[in-house]
């Protein structure tokens, strides 16, 4: 088995004049059957990446796309916060970032890596690329590691690293004299270009590039490339070549590899998110026609009553006052939203009114015109009336459902439309008006909830849990402005209840409008890895202590069997003091931290504990706990 060392090695019987030649040069030595070691040199690795983790580095080329440096915790390094965000903006296109130019010779193999962990989006694009000549793409599901298509040219490899992230490599040859690796964010497989809603992304890390057909260790780097040699790892009992001729030199900068083990906390970054909960959570879905025979280009599949007529493909409205009106049954559902859309042309005379049957209240029409109306439908059957004396023509009758999987709640003469996502129109009297989602919520879990949203002026709107438009409890109201802001807040259900989001009715929203860009919920913790004690939340990836009268903890089952543990964990401290325990069958407790700062203790239990606990001292503690890792203390040497 090779091992890595500095060494003196006795050349004497190989006739040399010196007896001892102290190398200068990691080396690495091979042992054979007669008992020799032999040295073998090492070998270089060269990231061609200039910047591998400032990825807002304007060395990286963007695309509908920004990126925000040092969002969360490296996934080598959970102390260092040197992961980036990659974030899409709101336009239609694909969003995506690009290296440094690399120079190829074709037919060299090259193999490009990086880190990748979900946020909003779930899927990623990479891109072995040819510059000028051809994309090897590749389409990976950072929730499972899975790659659901790739171009046939590229070898592709996911590995799970750990903290959700995944190290993603793609093998080729080169196909042009320029290559570049490209990251782009998806919707799904093989969908990368679509309407962003310049918030969601993923996050991503350490990117390389090698002149080699399989990955090495990765290089950072910072502006230049950088080279290294390729590092084994003992495999002895510490350097231990006992009879051979080579005697290792000790180095006082290096005491060897140690194994490191493994972090045994589950969600210790607390960043872990449910599937989404809200569905058409843009408001985007618009469903099928409705109306059979909407341009009227049949006499047919109307009912029509007396003096209206289908003629050259069009209705010909008519009256003298009289009740007339043509109609399509079965067109609505009863509860549901829809968006009803017509034309009138070659007016003369009167009006006419189209709704659901006996709907009130009703808009009444009057001239040539492309007219919308949004109604929540209070019968199946669509009419078209005429309103007084009339001679007009309609056309182009249209009726398709919008909103779906939302219900709608208007008061007095307020309404929902769908035009700019879900837009809340107040009438002059303040009248509530919102809409809600069923069934988002379960009692006692904890949710993030983040809604986009603006209104024609500024003042408050109010998001509940709910049954239906009936409060259950308040969540939190959003101060609205005249731009689009993203709120975020959580919550913990108290039920089998309902997202209502609506005008508070404090504010003074009169004749105003509020526009719903988007509603989203996601469960946090999903995996319920942590219990949470009195006063504490999971807030914007941290756990949150608001303080309690006795002590309090955010606790998760751990089996700690005895021995000695390295803890280490980010700690804000606003008022008090907090503290690390581990208990059953008894309990061991660490010191008293009152400081903010990254915190490390060694950490000794005395008996078989089966759970971990980090604890509000006295209650007092007031503050957040990011990044936790419990790990066996100094376990071996490790083996390659």
């Amino acid at each position: 088995m090779p091992r890595l060392g500095l060494a003196t090695i006795d050349i004497s019987a190989l006739g040399g004049s010196g007896d001892t030649v102290t190398t200068i040069d990691d080396f690495f030595f091979e042992s054979f059957s007669a008992g020799e070691m032999h040295p073998m040199l090492t070998t270089s690795r060269t990231n061609l990446v200039l910047y591998s983790e400032a990825w807002d580095n304007a060395s990286w080329s963007k695309n509908a796309a920004t990126v925000e440096a040092n969002q969360i915790a490296s996934p080598l390094d959970l102390n260092a916060f040197t992961a980036d965000l990659l974030k899409e903006d709101n336009t239609n296109a694909e969003h995506w970032v690009r290296s440094n130019n690399i120079t190829a010779s074709l037919g060299q193999t090259f193999t490009m890596s990086f880190y990748a962990k979900a946020k909003e989006r779930t899927f990623i694009k990479a891109n072995f690329l040819n510059s000028g000549v051809v994309s090897y793409n590749v389409w990976i599901n950072l929730s499972n590691g899975a790659i659901t298509s790739k171009n046939a040219n590229l070898t592709v490899t996911t590995e799970l690293i750990g903290s959700g992230f995944y190290r993603i490599t793609l093998t080729a040859q080169a196909a042009a004299t320029v290559l570049n690796l490209l990251v782009g964010l998806a919707t799904g497989d093989a969908n990368n270009s679509y309407a962003g809603d310049g918030s969601s992304g993923a996050y991503v890390f350490g990117a390389q590039i090698e002149q080699d057909n399989f990955v090495s260790n990765y290089i950072p780097t910072v502006g230049s490339t950088v080279s290294v040699s390729t590092t084994l790892n003992d495999t002895s009992e510490v350097w231990d070549f006992d009879g051979t001729d080579i005697m290792l030199a000790e180095d006082p900068e290096d005491e060897g590899f140690w194994e490191e083990g493994s972090n045994l906390v589950l969600n210790h970054d607390y960043e872990d998110l449910g599937s989404e909960l809200v569905t058409n959570g843009d408001f985007s879905q618009i469903g099928s026609e409705r109306i059979t025979n909407g341009d009227f280009a049949l006499n047919s599949n109307w009912n029509i009553n007396d003096t209206f007529e289908i003629t050259n493909g069009r209705l010909h409205c008519v009256s003298d006052g009289s009740f007339q009106y043509a109609g399509q049954g079965s067109i609505f559902e009863v509860g549901k939203t829809y968006k009803l859309t017509f034309d009138i042309v070659d007016y003369t005379s009167g009006s006419i009114r189209i709704r659901p049957s006996g709907q009130s209240p009703f808009n009444t029409y009057n001239a040539n015109g492309t007219y919308t109306e949004y109604i929540t439908a209070t019968d199946a059957t669509l009419l078209i009336e005429r309103n007084s004396a009339c001679d007009l023509f309609v056309d182009n009758v249209s009726v398709k459902e919008v909103g779906q999987d939302w219900g709608v709640y208007e008061d007095g003469t307020s309404t929902v439309t769908f035009e700019e996502g879900a837009v809340l129109n107040i009438d002059g009297s303040n009248s509530n008006v919102g809409v809600y989602q069923e069934n988002v919520f379960a009692n006692g879990k904890n949710y993030k909830i983040v809604v986009n949203m603006k209104a024609t002026a500024s003042f408050n709107a109010e998001i509940l849990e709910s049954q239906g438009a009936s409060t259950v409890s308040t969540i939190g109201n959003v101060s609205l402005t005249t731009s689009y802001q993203e709120f975020t807040l959580y919550y913990q259900g108290t039920g089998t209840n309902d997202l209502f989001i609506h005008r508070l009715s404090s504010a003074s929203g009169s004749n105003q409008k509020i526009y719903i860009k988007s509603a989203s919920v996601k469960q946090v913790d999903p995996n319920d890895r942590w219990t949470l004690g009195t006063g504490w939340t999971i807030e914007d990836g941290k756990a949150v202590s608001a303080g309690h009268s006795t002590h309090s903890s955010c606790t998760q089952t751990l089996s700690l069997p005895i021995g000695q543990y390295e803890v280490s964990f980010a700690l804000t401290v606003t008022s008090g003091g907090f503290s690390i325990k581990a208990q059953g069958s008894g309990s061991d407790t660490g010191s008293v931290i009152t400081s903010s700062g990254v915190h490390t203790e060694i950490f000794t239990t005395t008996k078989n504990r089966s759970t971990f606990l980090i604890r509000s001292n006295d209650g007092n503690g007031v503050g957040s706990v990011d990044n936790i890792t419990v790990r066996e203390y100094a376990i071996k040497p490790k083996d390659i």
